[in-house]
């Protein structure tokens, strides 16, 4: 997967940016993958759509990475168990870590924006 003059100016950091395309790409269908790469659609969504879904993903990706960078070693193994940690249940713990999320993506996204 390559990723698009936007996401490139929010990667910093070259291994995660090489991280989240290739957790992208191995969430994709090999058919679109390849697609994506001959810059054709497929599986029902044309070029730009595939790179569009390809796009938000990889902002998943990258945020999600930023986050548990940030999280307590032992919050991100509970909350990979799917368990509680620090106070927090399961449930908590997941909503905490999506809300953070989304904030992520939406500086990350004022900040390509801006540039």
């Amino acid at each position: 997967m390559q990723a698009s003059a936007g996401d490139k100016a929010a990667c910093a950091d070259k291994a995660a940016c090489q991280a989240a395309c290739a957790a992208v790409k191995a969430d994709m269908h090999k058919c679109c993958a390849e697609a994506m790469a001959a810059d054709k659609g497929c599986c029902g969504k044309d070029a730009a759509a595939l790179k569009a879904t390809s796009s938000r993903r990889f902002s998943y990706q990258m945020a999600s990475a930023t986050v548990k960078a940030d999280m307590h070693k032992c919050c991100a193994e509970a909350m990979a168990a799917s368990k509680g940690c620090c106070g927090k249940d399961a449930s908590a713990l997941q909503a905490d870590f999506n809300q953070k999320v989304e904030q992520a993506k939406k500086a990350a996204e004022k900040e390509v924006a801006s540039r």
